[in-house]
């Protein structure tokens, strides 16, 4: 039933959808992004870390460069933890990234 209310099926009968009250909403296409990892400053370190989050499972990790980046990796490291939100996940893998900038 939840299928039927998708707005794909409604396109062109929304008039007949808002009399039997189902209002469904147009998905929202949203444009690729290239992200991709930029060198820091000369002289500069740059920590990249992540956090990965599926349901009661999360992992994190980090790698540390100079401005040679792809040449010369100065630290990585990686941790599993106990369940937590995806932002949680994020925020514990900054904690753990940010003593080995700051040694």
């Amino acid at each position: 039933m939840a299928n039927l209310l998708q707005y794909k099926n409604w396109k062109g009968d929304l008039n007949v959808a808002a009399l039997y009250g189902v209002n469904p909403k147009k998905p929202i296409r949203r444009q690729p992004m290239v992200i991709a990892w930029q060198r820091p400053r000369t002289g500069y370190l740059k920590l990249n870390i992540d956090g990965a989050f599926k349901s009661n499972k999360r992992g994190l990790g980090g790698i540390l460069r100079n401005a040679a980046g792809d040449m010369e990796v100065i630290l990585g490291f990686f941790a599993s933890a106990a369940p937590a939100s995806p932002l949680e996940t994020e925020i514990l893998a900054m904690n753990n990234g940010v003593p080995y900038v700051r040694s």
